[in-house]
């Protein structure tokens, strides 16, 4: 259930691991 919740959660995982290395 929630399809496009995980859709949103993919970017913001992939910006969030990106800001974290720098």
């Amino acid at each position: 259930s929630g399809g496009s919740f995980g859709w949103l959660l993919l970017p913001l995982s992939l910006l969030a691991l990106r800001r974290r290395r720098g």
